[in-house]
C-alpha cells in the first residue's frame, strides 16, 4: 500500500485516519499503517449501556445511546453522516466484544 504520494505535504504523515463513508478503514499511528480487518459487524455493543450523562443522549429504559436503532438485523446510528467524529474514528476497537481489529500492514 502506497498512498503517501496522494497526501498533501501539510499533513502530519505520522498520524492519519482514512474513512469509507463514516467508517474508519485504515489508520497510521506513529508512522505505522493499520487496516481494519474485519470491519464492524454492527452489533451495537459499543453504543449500549452508555453513562447517564452521555453527551449524545441516553434512553433510560434500555441504557443505550438515543441514536442506536435496530434495523434489518443490524444496529445503526440514526445520525448517519451526522454521527460524531469520535464515534467514527475510534469506535470500540480493542474492547473484548468488538469485532473490528486493526492489522499492521508494514
Amino acid at each position: 500500500m502506497n498512498i503517501n504520494t496522494l497526501i498533501p505535504d501539510w499533513v502530519d504523515k505520522e498520524n492519519i485516519r482514512l474513512f469509507a463513508g463514516i467508517e474508519a478503514i485504515a489508520k497510521r499511528d506513529n508512522g505505522i499503517w493499520y487496516i481494519k480487518d474485519p470491519r464492524c459487524n454492527r452489533c451495537g455493543e459499543c453504543c449500549k449501556n452508555v453513562p447517564d450523562k452521555w453527551v449524545r443522549g441516553k434512553d433510560f429504559e434500555t441504557g443505550d445511546c438515543l441514536h442506536l436503532k435496530y434495523e434489518a438485523n443490524e444496529y445503526l446510528c440514526d445520525l448517519g453522516f451526522h454521527r460524531p467524529f469520535s464515534c467514527c474514528a475510534e469506535g470500540a476497537e480493542g474492547e473484548q466484544f468488538c469485532s473490528s481489529k486493526w492489522v499492521r500492514v508494514n
